[in-house]
């Protein structure tokens, strides 16, 4: 590259010279005005939560339990309906 490539062969108010380091500049204070808005609005969100603490759970053993099993997949049978009351005698009566 050639000295007036970057600008130093050219008078000193040439516009293509001054643009040689105006835009760079230009440029530097957009990403660091776009990085300043970044911060301020992430600093209004809200951040993540803590995770809760851990559970304690403590898993028992059931008793064992003493008679036959029902078959798997059988239904326990329905229950049967209530007798009807037996007819009241009438207690006999003193003499």
């Amino acid at each position: 590259m050639s000295a007036s490539a970057w600008g130093y062969g050219l008078p000193p108010d040439d516009p293509a010279r001054r643009a040689y380091w105006v835009v760079p500049l230009a440029a530097l204070l957009v990403l660091l005005a776009m990085l300043g808005l970044g911060e301020l609005l992430s600093a209004g969100t809200p951040r993540a939560p803590a995770p809760p603490p851990p559970v304690q759970a403590e898993i028992y053993e059931l008793p064992a339990v003493k008679g036959p099993l029902p078959a798997p997949g059988r239904q326990h049978a329905a229950p049967t309906p209530p007798s009807a009351p037996a007819a009241r005698s009438t207690p006999a009566q003193p003499a």
